[in-house]
């Protein structure tokens, strides 16, 4: 408990070094632009994609991770070598681990090539030294994520019966999401990426050895996997090229929207939060804990209730968001989707194609779906 409040009150008192609200400019252009570059790839427009990209990460000296990574894989694609290594340089110092470089299957054979992979490590290790990784952010958030996450594994054991340790879960989780707020979102910043860097498998376990805490679920020896976990085909956390230490808890909220909507797309505008990541948390709290144990112990908000959202989840256990196919419906996905400056679903559609055909990896953070 003692480091806790050591690691709280760091937090509190941490200054702007690492970053700062509207750093540099709204990033709406950039968007467009990167939206731009994926239509152009996907219709062929190799060269014309790949222009586009070097406009963008010219012009906005923090890109997001997954941008700079898929157009390395455009590049790789295209056999131009030189842009290859410049884009997975600015991957690099944009906080991606090196472990992270075969996210994408096309990628993954690339350690095979000496010549190659020597000069994907030279950047590596110049670049990654660029990269300020907020490591109190990251503890704080750990540690108030333990504390939920234990009550959440001794509620688990008893198959949710136990509601008092439901209720202490949720008072926890409310917690954090106020700190987040508070410290973070208030100020138009969310604590993904460019302050916690990529999460990797370690990450966890340099925590539990960290603050000497023990592991909540213990890992099979035979699989690696935490106990009680299925495997969902990827191999490492990095693969994610995300950090949801502070986003987990808002999915979790079906108030999140109705409380800190206006912020959290600030946090947008700021460049903070990628679009469809805000739109992923807009369709998971209208449609997930809305009955059950959970909400027994939470507040439930209503919503005012949109026309086929984003059709990024896909799917709802409650029927709220579904996958939408028919035109009329495809339209207004494709509306909402243009008013928050996110990829048409006609792209993405083209880039599931091409993730099967030829080993591209487009999508990425929770739920897989960027």
């Amino acid at each position: 408990m003692r480091s806790f409040r050591i690691v709280f009150l760091l937090a509190l008192l941490a200054g702007n070094s690492y970053y700062s609200a509207g750093r540099e400019k709204h990033f709406i252009p950039y968007y467009n632009k990167v939206n731009l570059a994926e239509q152009q790839f996907v219709n062929n427009q190799v060269r014309e994609c790949l222009s586009t990209y070097d406009k963008v990460f010219k012009e906005y000296s923090q890109p997001f991770v997954t941008d700079c990574y898929i157009a390395a894989q455009i590049a790789y694609s295209a056999g131009d070598t030189t842009r290859f290594l410049n884009y997975l340089g600015l991957v690099f110092k944009n906080g991606m681990p090196i472990t992270a470089l075969d996210a994408a299957p096309m990628l993954r054979n690339v350690t095979g090539n000496k010549p190659l992979y020597n000069r994907i490590q030279q950047q590596f290790y110049t670049k990654s030294k660029l990269f300020k990784v907020d490591t109190v952010a990251i503890d704080s958030m750990q540690m108030m994520g333990f504390a939920a996450d234990s009550f959440k594994r001794e509620f688990e054991k008893s198959m949710l019966k136990n509601e008092t340790l439901v209720a202490s879960f949720t008072k926890e989780e409310e917690t954090f999401r106020q700190y987040v707020y508070n410290k973070y979102i208030s100020r138009g910043i969310f604590p993904l990426e460019k302050i916690t860097g990529i999460r990797t498998d370690s990450t966890f376990d340099n925590f539990v050895l960290k603050y000497n805490k023990a592991e909540l679920w213990p890992k099979d020896n035979t699989t690696g996997v935490p106990e009680g976990m299925t495997v969902t085909g990827l191999a490492k956390t990095e693969w994610l090229l995300s950090n949801t230490l502070g986003f987990n808890i808002f999915i979790h909220s079906t108030c999140t929207i109705n409380e800190y909507g206006p912020s959290l797309w600030q946090c947008v505008l700021n460049g903070y939060m990628h679009p469809k990541d805000y739109g992923m948390l807009e369709e998971m709290c209208i449609s997930w804990n809305r009955k059950g144990t959970f909400a027994k112990h939470a507040r439930i908000c209503d919503y005012e209730k949109k026309q086929a959202y984003y059709n990024i989840l896909g799917y709802s256990p409650l029927k709220t968001i579904n996958t939408f196919t028919n035109e009329a419906l495809l339209k207004a996905v494709e509306k909402n989707r243009a008013d928050h400056f996110m990829q048409k679903y006609s792209v993405d559609v083209e880039k599931k194609r091409l993730e099967k055909e030829k080993g591209f990896k487009f999508f990425f953070g929770f739920g897989n779906t960027r």
